[in-house]
C-alpha cells in the first residue's frame, strides 16, 4: 500500500473527477458535434479566399472549388512576401541615408 495523506487523496480526485465531469457533461450536451463547424467560426469569409503564396496548384484549385475564386492579398497580409515592390515606392538602398532618417551616431571603440 502506498503511503498518502488525506489531502493528497483529495486533491487528485478533485483535479481527475471535476474535469471528467464537465467533459462528460459538456459531451452530453452535444458541444464537440460539430468541431469542423465550430473551428470556421473564427475566420471571415474573406479570410478562405486570399491567395497564399505557399500554396500549391492543388490546394488553390481545391480551396476555389470549395469557397469561390481566390482574391489577391491586400497590401500588408502575409507580410508582402510575395509581392514586389510597387513603382510609387521609394528604391533607395538601406545604406543610402535619406532626408528622414535619424543622424548616425558614431560607436565607439570602432
Amino acid at each position: 500500500m502506498l503511503p498518502t495523506s488525506l489531502s493528497v487523496v483529495i486533491a487528485t480526485m478533485g483535479m481527475t473527477l471535476v474535469p471528467a465531469l464537465l467533459l462528460f457533461w459538456s459531451w452530453r450536451r452535444g458541444l464537440f458535434h460539430d468541431l469542423d463547424g465550430q473551428s470556421r467560426v473564427i475566420f471571415e469569409e474573406r479570410d478562405w479566399r486570399v491567395e497564399r503564396p505557399w500554396e500549391s496548384a492543388g490546394d488553390r484549385l481545391a480551396r476555389d472549388m470549395t469557397f469561390g475564386p481566390l482574391e489577391a492579398a491586400r497590401p500588408g497580409e502575409w507580410g508582402d512576401a510575395a509581392q514586389p515592390p510597387a513603382a510609387s515606392q521609394s528604391t533607395t538602398s538601406p545604406t543610402t541615408p535619406s532626408s528622414a532618417a535619424a543622424p548616425q551616431t558614431p560607436v565607439r571603440g570602432a
